[in-house]
Parts: C-alpha cells; structure tokens; sequence
C-alpha cells in the first residue's frame, strides 16, 4: 500500500509539474507506515512526449531485506523487489 500511494502521489504531482525535484519531494512524503523506509525508494519517472493530456507514469521501487531463512530458500538472495507504478494524465506543461 505505502508504494501504490507513493507512486499515485509522484503521479499527481507530475502531471502538474515537470520537476522532478518535487515529484521525488512528494513521493517521499506520501509514508503511510514506517514498514517501508521511504529513504530507500527509488523513484523513476516516465513520461512520454509532455502534452497534456498523455500520461505520465511514476515508479517507486523498494528492495525488501528478507530474514526468514525458509522464505529466503524460496526468493533466493534474501531480496524481494516490490515494484508500483502509477499514471496520470498531464494536465498542464510549463514552459
């Protein structure tokens, strides 16, 4: 849920602004729990050619540490990648 909402929120914000300073911004401030430490997202953006009214996608991307070692066995490398992406119509395009 905490990346969903972070992905949504990086997605609003980018269709309103081209800036990816705030997008990042945004997506970080959108913690919903302190299971995911928003420090360690990775925010990407993609947007086609910025024209209202084409989408903008933003992803987040978290590494998730497992310490379970049966799960572990079953993902392998102790890591599972927990990937969201979000899109939202530009709205607006600044010059």
């Amino acid at each position: 849920v905490t990346l969903s909402d972070a992905a949504a929120e990086g997605a609003v914000a980018a269709a309103s602004r081209q800036d990816f300073a705030e997008v990042e911004r945004r997506v970080r401030a959108a913690e919903t729990t302190a299971l995911v430490p928003m420090d360690e997202i990775t925010v990407e953006l993609s947007p086609g050619p910025y024209v209202v009214g084409y989408g903008v996608s933003v992803t987040t991307t978290y590494q998730l540490q497992l310490y379970t070692p049966f799960v572990n066995g079953l993902v392998g490398g102790g890591q599972l990648t927990l990937r969201r992406q979000a899109t939202q119509p530009i709205i607006t395009v600044s010059n």
